[in-house]
Protein backbone atom coordinates (compact mmCIF):
# COMPACT_ATOMS: atom_id res chain seq x y z
CA UNK A 1 0.00 0.00 0.00
CA UNK A 2 1.05 3.55 -1.09
CA UNK A 3 2.05 5.89 1.78
CA UNK A 4 -1.32 8.13 2.34
CA UNK A 5 -0.51 11.98 1.50
CA UNK A 6 -0.91 14.13 3.96
CA UNK A 7 0.39 17.62 3.05
CA UNK A 8 -2.34 19.79 2.28
CA UNK A 9 -2.01 21.72 -1.15
CA UNK A 10 -2.41 25.49 -0.93
CA UNK A 11 -4.21 26.72 -4.01
CA UNK A 12 -3.72 30.50 -5.52
CA UNK A 13 -5.92 32.85 -5.92
CA UNK A 14 -6.31 36.67 -6.91
CA UNK A 15 -8.10 37.97 -4.18
CA UNK A 16 -7.23 40.81 -1.74
CA UNK A 17 -5.86 40.26 1.89
CA UNK A 18 -3.25 37.81 3.31
CA UNK A 19 -3.00 34.01 2.44
CA UNK A 20 -3.17 31.43 4.83
CA UNK A 21 -0.18 30.11 5.65
CA UNK A 22 -2.01 26.52 5.81
CA UNK A 23 -5.81 25.83 5.23
CA UNK A 24 -8.10 24.33 7.85
CA UNK A 25 -11.32 22.88 8.15
CA UNK A 26 -14.41 23.88 9.76
CA UNK A 27 -17.50 21.97 11.29
CA UNK A 28 -20.94 24.15 10.72
CA UNK A 29 -23.25 24.75 13.70
CA UNK A 30 -25.35 26.77 11.98
CA UNK A 31 -26.58 27.91 8.21
CA UNK A 32 -24.95 30.04 6.41
CA UNK A 33 -24.54 31.58 2.82
CA UNK A 34 -22.11 31.11 -0.08
CA UNK A 35 -21.67 33.84 -2.51
CA UNK A 36 -19.35 34.11 -5.63
CA UNK A 37 -17.59 37.16 -4.05
CA UNK A 38 -16.46 38.83 -0.39
CA UNK A 39 -19.74 40.96 -0.34
CA UNK A 40 -23.57 41.11 0.75
CA UNK A 41 -24.31 42.35 -2.62
CA UNK A 42 -22.46 39.43 -4.56
CA UNK A 43 -24.62 36.48 -6.19
CA UNK A 44 -25.71 34.02 -3.71
CA UNK A 45 -24.68 30.26 -5.11
CA UNK A 46 -24.98 27.62 -2.77
CA UNK A 47 -26.10 27.28 1.51
CA UNK A 48 -23.91 25.77 4.07
CA UNK A 49 -25.94 23.18 6.81
CA UNK A 50 -24.92 22.46 10.25
CA UNK A 51 -22.36 19.58 10.79
CA UNK A 52 -21.33 20.37 6.92
CA UNK A 53 -17.34 20.24 6.79
CA UNK A 54 -15.91 22.95 5.04
CA UNK A 55 -11.94 23.26 3.27
CA UNK A 56 -11.10 26.91 4.32
CA UNK A 57 -8.24 27.94 1.84
CA UNK A 58 -8.11 32.16 2.60
CA UNK A 59 -9.57 34.42 4.55
CA UNK A 60 -10.68 37.76 2.80
CA UNK A 61 -10.89 40.85 5.31
CA UNK A 62 -14.10 39.49 7.37
CA UNK A 63 -14.64 36.44 4.73
CA UNK A 64 -13.71 32.89 4.51
CA UNK A 65 -13.15 31.75 0.94
CA UNK A 66 -14.05 27.84 1.25
CA UNK A 67 -14.40 24.80 -0.69
CA UNK A 68 -17.86 23.03 -1.28
CA UNK A 69 -18.16 20.22 -3.72
CA UNK A 70 -15.15 21.22 -6.19
CA UNK A 71 -16.11 25.27 -6.18
CA UNK A 72 -14.40 27.80 -4.02
CA UNK A 73 -17.38 30.21 -2.45
CA UNK A 74 -17.19 32.92 0.16
CA UNK A 75 -18.85 32.58 3.44
CA UNK A 76 -19.08 35.86 6.04
CA UNK A 77 -16.91 35.27 8.92
CA UNK A 78 -19.50 35.49 11.47
CA UNK A 79 -21.29 32.67 10.65
CA UNK A 80 -21.00 29.91 13.79
CA UNK A 81 -18.97 27.18 13.00
CA UNK A 82 -15.89 24.94 15.06
CA UNK A 83 -12.22 25.34 13.90
CA UNK A 84 -11.31 21.16 13.29
CA UNK A 85 -7.72 19.93 13.18
CA UNK A 86 -6.20 19.97 9.29
CA UNK A 87 -6.56 16.01 8.35
CA UNK A 88 -5.51 14.26 5.29
CA UNK A 89 -6.01 15.26 1.61
CA UNK A 90 -5.23 13.06 -1.24
CA UNK A 91 -5.36 14.11 -4.87
CA UNK A 92 -5.53 11.52 -8.04
CA UNK A 93 -6.35 13.00 -12.04
CA UNK A 94 -10.32 12.31 -11.55
CA UNK A 95 -11.38 12.24 -7.73
CA UNK A 96 -9.70 14.64 -4.80
CA UNK A 97 -10.60 13.05 -1.05
CA UNK A 98 -10.57 15.89 1.57
CA UNK A 99 -10.65 15.14 5.44
CA UNK A 100 -11.15 17.10 8.66
CA UNK A 101 -9.60 14.04 10.10
CA UNK A 102 -7.96 10.68 9.19
CA UNK A 103 -10.44 7.61 9.05
CA UNK A 104 -10.27 5.25 12.17
CA UNK A 105 -9.63 1.71 11.87
CA UNK A 106 -12.30 -0.93 13.73
CA UNK A 107 -10.74 -4.20 14.41
CA UNK A 108 -13.25 -6.86 13.25
CA UNK A 109 -11.87 -10.54 12.26
CA UNK A 110 -15.25 -10.58 10.05
CA UNK A 111 -14.30 -9.18 7.62
CA UNK A 112 -10.70 -10.25 5.53
CA UNK A 113 -8.80 -7.48 6.13
CA UNK A 114 -9.12 -7.97 9.93
CA UNK A 115 -11.34 -4.93 9.92
CA UNK A 116 -13.06 -1.87 8.65
CA UNK A 117 -12.34 1.79 8.42
CA UNK A 118 -14.98 4.48 9.45
CA UNK A 119 -15.21 7.63 7.54
CA UNK A 120 -17.21 9.42 9.80
CA UNK A 121 -19.04 11.72 7.35
CA UNK A 122 -15.88 13.38 8.00
CA UNK A 123 -14.46 13.43 4.16
CA UNK A 124 -15.63 15.07 0.73
CA UNK A 125 -15.16 13.97 -2.56
CA UNK A 126 -14.29 15.90 -5.25
CA UNK A 127 -14.75 14.61 -8.49
CA UNK A 128 -13.40 15.95 -11.82
CA UNK A 129 -15.00 14.35 -15.07
CA UNK A 130 -13.06 12.02 -17.24
CA UNK A 131 -15.50 12.75 -20.36
CA UNK A 132 -13.02 14.28 -22.58
CA UNK A 133 -11.01 10.99 -21.94
CA UNK A 134 -13.21 9.19 -24.32
CA UNK A 135 -13.43 9.66 -28.32
CA UNK A 136 -16.32 11.40 -28.76
CA UNK A 137 -18.11 8.87 -31.42
CA UNK A 138 -18.28 6.90 -28.31
CA UNK A 139 -21.10 9.23 -27.87
CA UNK A 140 -22.66 10.44 -31.20
CA UNK A 141 -23.62 6.63 -32.86
CA UNK A 142 -25.27 3.49 -31.95
CA UNK A 143 -24.15 0.02 -32.06
CA UNK A 144 -25.81 -3.05 -31.86
CA UNK A 145 -27.80 -3.79 -28.70
CA UNK A 146 -26.24 -6.02 -26.37
CA UNK A 147 -26.76 -9.82 -26.37
CA UNK A 148 -28.64 -10.64 -22.89
CA UNK A 149 -28.04 -14.06 -21.02
CA UNK A 150 -29.06 -15.04 -18.01
CA UNK A 151 -32.02 -15.73 -16.00
CA UNK A 152 -35.05 -14.31 -16.85
CA UNK A 153 -36.07 -11.73 -14.36
CA UNK A 154 -32.70 -10.39 -14.56
CA UNK A 155 -32.60 -10.03 -18.30
CA UNK A 156 -35.72 -8.13 -18.51
CA UNK A 157 -34.15 -5.92 -15.45
CA UNK A 158 -31.20 -5.24 -18.04
CA UNK A 159 -33.27 -4.79 -20.63
CA UNK A 160 -35.52 -2.13 -19.07
CA UNK A 161 -32.83 -0.54 -17.88
CA UNK A 162 -31.09 -0.70 -21.59
CA UNK A 163 -34.51 0.88 -22.82
CA UNK A 164 -34.85 3.77 -20.30
CA UNK A 165 -31.26 4.82 -21.14
CA UNK A 166 -31.97 4.85 -25.00
CA UNK A 167 -34.82 7.26 -23.82
CA UNK A 168 -33.71 9.43 -21.31
CA UNK A 169 -29.76 9.58 -22.09
CA UNK A 170 -29.36 8.40 -25.43
CA UNK A 171 -25.75 9.32 -26.04
CA UNK A 172 -25.00 7.14 -22.80
CA UNK A 173 -26.86 4.36 -24.15
CA UNK A 174 -24.42 4.96 -27.11
CA UNK A 175 -21.56 4.92 -24.85
CA UNK A 176 -22.65 1.20 -23.51
CA UNK A 177 -24.05 -0.38 -26.90
CA UNK A 178 -20.92 0.74 -28.31
CA UNK A 179 -18.54 -0.68 -25.80
CA UNK A 180 -20.39 -3.74 -24.63
CA UNK A 181 -21.30 -6.54 -26.88
CA UNK A 182 -22.50 -9.25 -24.83
CA UNK A 183 -24.25 -8.48 -20.91
CA UNK A 184 -24.59 -12.27 -18.55
CA UNK A 185 -26.52 -12.00 -15.60
CA UNK A 186 -25.91 -14.01 -12.95
CA UNK A 187 -27.21 -15.07 -9.92
CA UNK A 188 -24.88 -15.58 -6.79
CA UNK A 189 -23.29 -19.02 -6.76
CA UNK A 190 -23.59 -19.93 -10.47
CA UNK A 191 -20.37 -20.53 -13.03
CA UNK A 192 -20.37 -16.91 -13.85
CA UNK A 193 -20.19 -16.25 -10.06
CA UNK A 194 -16.11 -15.94 -10.28
CA UNK A 195 -15.55 -12.88 -8.37
CA UNK A 196 -16.97 -11.38 -5.30
CA UNK A 197 -17.82 -7.97 -7.46
CA UNK A 198 -21.26 -7.09 -8.66
CA UNK A 199 -20.20 -6.73 -11.81
CA UNK A 200 -17.08 -7.16 -13.70
CA UNK A 201 -16.06 -6.57 -17.35
CA UNK A 202 -13.95 -8.81 -19.88
CA UNK A 203 -12.81 -6.14 -21.96
CA UNK A 204 -11.56 -8.29 -24.84
CA UNK A 205 -14.85 -10.51 -25.53
CA UNK A 206 -16.54 -7.20 -24.67
CA UNK A 207 -18.79 -8.65 -21.86
CA UNK A 208 -19.86 -8.15 -18.94
CA UNK A 209 -21.39 -10.13 -16.21
CA UNK A 210 -23.87 -8.74 -14.17
CA UNK A 211 -25.21 -10.12 -10.38
CA UNK A 212 -28.50 -10.14 -8.79
CA UNK A 213 -27.17 -7.52 -6.44
CA UNK A 214 -26.20 -5.12 -8.45
CA UNK A 215 -29.37 -5.29 -10.43
CA UNK A 216 -32.33 -5.38 -7.62
CA UNK A 217 -31.14 -4.50 -4.25
CA UNK A 218 -31.04 -0.36 -4.52
CA UNK A 219 -34.62 0.31 -3.37
CA UNK A 220 -36.88 2.63 -6.09
CA UNK A 221 -33.22 3.62 -7.59
CA UNK A 222 -32.30 0.08 -8.86
CA UNK A 223 -32.71 0.93 -11.99
CA UNK A 224 -30.72 3.14 -12.54
CA UNK A 225 -28.46 2.13 -10.09
CA UNK A 226 -27.76 -0.95 -13.00
CA UNK A 227 -27.12 1.86 -15.49
CA UNK A 228 -25.02 3.18 -13.44
CA UNK A 229 -23.12 0.13 -13.10
CA UNK A 230 -23.18 -0.45 -17.09
CA UNK A 231 -21.85 2.93 -17.68
CA UNK A 232 -18.77 1.68 -15.01
CA UNK A 233 -18.04 -1.46 -16.97
CA UNK A 234 -17.77 -0.20 -20.45
CA UNK A 235 -15.87 2.73 -19.33
CA UNK A 236 -13.06 -0.23 -18.23
CA UNK A 237 -13.86 -1.46 -21.88
CA UNK A 238 -13.13 1.89 -23.25
CA UNK A 239 -10.42 2.22 -21.24
CA UNK A 240 -8.42 -1.16 -22.54
CA UNK A 241 -9.39 -1.03 -25.81
CA UNK A 242 -8.02 2.65 -26.63
CA UNK A 243 -4.76 1.89 -24.65
CA UNK A 244 -5.62 4.35 -21.67
CA UNK A 245 -2.48 5.24 -20.04
CA UNK A 246 -3.29 4.67 -16.44
CA UNK A 247 -1.58 3.72 -13.02
CA UNK A 248 -3.21 1.48 -10.62
CA UNK A 249 -6.68 2.03 -8.99
CA UNK A 250 -6.52 5.06 -12.27
CA UNK A 251 -8.79 2.45 -13.31
CA UNK A 252 -11.48 2.35 -10.78
CA UNK A 253 -11.36 5.96 -9.92
CA UNK A 254 -11.58 6.83 -13.37
CA UNK A 255 -15.07 4.81 -14.14
CA UNK A 256 -16.42 6.00 -9.99
CA UNK A 257 -15.99 9.54 -11.59
CA UNK A 258 -17.87 9.10 -14.72
CA UNK A 259 -20.45 7.88 -12.91
CA UNK A 260 -21.10 10.86 -11.82
CA UNK A 261 -21.65 12.46 -15.32
CA UNK A 262 -24.05 10.19 -16.31
CA UNK A 263 -25.88 10.64 -13.04
CA UNK A 264 -26.14 14.15 -13.50
CA UNK A 265 -27.83 13.23 -16.60
CA UNK A 266 -30.26 11.65 -15.23
CA UNK A 267 -31.41 14.17 -12.79
CA UNK A 268 -28.49 13.63 -10.47
CA UNK A 269 -29.31 11.02 -7.81
CA UNK A 270 -28.03 11.82 -4.62
CA UNK A 271 -28.11 8.58 -3.43
CA UNK A 272 -26.46 6.88 -6.06
CA UNK A 273 -24.19 9.42 -6.56
CA UNK A 274 -23.37 8.35 -2.76
CA UNK A 275 -22.70 4.60 -3.54
CA UNK A 276 -19.78 5.66 -5.76
CA UNK A 277 -18.63 7.94 -3.83
CA UNK A 278 -18.66 5.46 -1.10
CA UNK A 279 -16.53 3.45 -3.48
CA UNK A 280 -14.57 6.19 -4.67
CA UNK A 281 -13.41 7.03 -0.68
CA UNK A 282 -12.06 3.51 -0.56
CA UNK A 283 -9.75 3.75 -3.63
CA UNK A 284 -8.38 7.50 -2.44
CA UNK A 285 -7.56 6.56 1.32
CA UNK A 286 -6.44 2.89 0.97
CA UNK A 287 -3.77 3.28 -1.94
CA UNK A 288 -2.83 7.18 -2.65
Amino acid sequence: MRYLLIALILPMFAFAGKALDKSYYIRMEDHAKLRAEPSHESSLLDMAYPSLELLVVDEVDNWLLVEKAGQTLFMENGASYARLESGPRIETPYADLVCAEAPEFTPDDSYANGGYWSFNNNCQVIVRSPLKEFPSAAFERFGDAPLLEGPADLVNQVYNTLLRMLGEAPKWYAFVSNAIDKIIGYEQGSRYDTVSGDAYAHPHLKTVFISEFAAFTHGANHELRLAAVLVHEACHMYQVNTGMALVGDEYEIMCHALEYDFVDDMGGSRSIKGIAESALKGYLFFDW
